[in-house]
Parts: C-alpha cells; structure tokens; sequence
C-alpha cells in the first residue's frame, strides 16, 4: 500500500545496496531523501553521530540523478515532496500548464519547472484558439496562461479545463495572487472538483498570506496539494 517513501539519511554504509534497491524502486513509487552532512563540518558531525561514512555532496548529487532519487534541500522542501506525491499520483510525463492570475509568479515558476527538468508544455493550435475566444482580450493564451488579475472562479475553470484536455499537458500548476476582484474560496472549489475528475495531477499556488488562506485550506482539506509559493 506504500505509495511514497521518504528519509533522512546522514551517510552510507553500503552505497552499492543503497543505489541496487532504489534504482529497482525509483521507477514504481517515489522516493525523497534528504541527505545531510553537505559540508565538511557537517560529514564530520554526522560521521560522529552514526559512524557511516559520509560521500562527497557531488557525489550523492550523481548517485541520486542516476539512481531516480528525488533530494530535497531543506525541511520544507521535504514536506513539500511529501504533500505532493501523498495527494497527487505522478504525471504521466513531463508538460506542465501554468494558470495565473498575475504575470510575475507565472515566470517564476516558469523557471522552476526548466530548472527542474520538467518542460512548459507547448499548447496545441486548437487549445490556444479556444483560449483566444473566451478569455479577454489582453489575457494570454499561451503558457503561462494568465487569466488577467480580474479573473473570477469561473475564468480560472475555463483556462485550466482546456490546459487538462490538451494532449501536451501532464500537469496543472494553478497560481492566484490577491487582487480586488479575486475568489480564493470559490476557486478552490473549482480546482477541487477539476482535481477529481482529472486523471492529471493538479496543485495550487495561493500566494497572499492571510487575503488567501481560506482558499488554500479548503484545497488542502479536499487532498490537492496548495502551497504559499
């Protein structure tokens, strides 16, 4: 029943074994690990705690890559893993749509997706087409699709429908900014239902502190995994 493993790991007493098992796991359920012992200081602290031995960073770095391991960097990031491959099965492959509301997240998150070995997933003509018809005029229809700052609960259903029917499109990252018009709650519950009707895996960025927090609980209340950035 297991669908995610995640550990804390401060050194290798058989790094052969290590790489054999997850190598043969890596390819069937995730697993997150954060390695500790990065710095010099630290291998030594950690040696002194377990008595394993402790690689080089670039070395694990490698390892890891080769073996499908996912590292997470900090605490944070961990739970961030965690929250996602608990809620969420993987994406089948690697296009990710991004739904926003404001331009900046949208390129930042842009970013993100490039530096993490995923792809901005090139929407078809048709998609891009339907876009143009029903979003105003100044919104964009490319990826990152930005619904404009005025977008209701029901101008982000729209965009993030097409995004899940296009072929090119293995996942949704929705972004929502607080502005004066903006419905968290009510977009949430959109997301929510899409979520559950969609075989692609869908999270959201509600970024705004307390002017959207209502929103992001109510996504994580129903498992979509919602993040402040």
């Amino acid at each position: 029943q297991t669908r995610l493993i995640v550990g804390y790991l401060e050194g290798f007493s058989d790094g052969r074994r290590f790489m054999d098992v997850a190598c043969a796991l890596t390819p069937h359920k995730p697993l997150v690990v954060m390695k500790v012992g990065r710095s010099a200081a630290g291998a030594r602290a950690a040696q002194s705690h377990t008595g394993s031995l402790a690689a080089t960073d670039a070395v694990v770095d490698a390892a890891f890559r080769q073996a499908g391991v996912i590292r997470a960097y900090t605490m944070d990031e961990l739970f961030d893993y965690t929250l996602a491959f608990s809620y969420l099965r993987p994406p089948r492959g690697s296009g990710v749509a991004i739904v926003t509301n404001a331009g900046g997240p949208g390129v930042m998150a842009t970013d993100a997706i490039e530096r993490y070995g995923l792809r901005l997933a090139v929407l078809s003509p048709l998609s891009r087409d339907r876009l143009a018809e029903g979003l105003p005029m100044a919104a964009s229809s490319a990826n990152p699709i930005d619904v404009l700052g005025d977008a209701p609960a029901d101008r982000y259903q729209f965009a993030i429908q097409i995004a899940l029917e296009d072929p090119a499109v293995d996942a949704v990252i929705v972004l929502m900014t607080p502005q004066a018009v903006t419905e968290p709650e009510r977009t949430s519950r959109v997301i929510t239902h899409l979520a559950r009707t969609s075989e692609k895996p869908i999270m959201g960025v509600y970024m705004g502190g307390d002017a959207v927090a209502r929103g992001r609980l109510m996504l994580d209340a129903s498992h979509v995994p919602a993040y402040h950035y």
